[in-house]
């Protein structure tokens, strides 16, 4: 098993790194503190992105949208399945990583700190799904 922090990690590298890493082993990733994860910039165009497609109807039901997640664990375990290939390869990778919002008990003892990165301009995946409307306890 390997168990990634990904406090104070860039958001697309993390999940391109994770989706190598499901591919080239047959061990179970766990990823922990995701609502920690940085989105570089002031995230209003991946703000927009996102909710663009949310608030996009279907052609004759507004039920038949495009679901897209607003909680941190599910937006990002959502980018690393975009990053598999559609293969049975792919759906078994993504059947052994588990994604936590927090860091829970058992993965408590194990975890390692993370570097700070302050040099650049962010906002946490947590403010970004509070925006979208996820009904987090921060």
């Amino acid at each position: 098993m390997i168990l990634i922090n990904a406090e104070n990690k860039i958001y697309g590298r993390l999940a391109s790194d994770v989706a190598k890493k499901l591919l080239s082993t047959d061990d179970k990733i766990v990823v922990v503190n995701s609502g920690l994860i940085i989105v570089s910039g002031d995230g209003t165009l991946l703000l927009k992105k996102i909710s663009d497609k949310r608030e996009r109807g279907g052609k004759g039901n507004p039920l038949h949208n495009p679901k897209q997640p607003r909680y941190p664990d599910l937006l990002f375990k959502r980018s690393v399945r975009g990053m598999l290939p559609r293969s049975p390869k792919g759906l078994n990778a993504l059947k052994r990583l588990t994604v936590y919002i927090d860091v829970p008990e058992e993965f408590s003892k194990n975890l390692e700190k993370a570097v700070d990165k302050k040099n650049i301009e962010h906002t946490t995946l947590n403010a970004l799904c509070k925006k979208l409307g996820a009904k987090l306890k921060l």
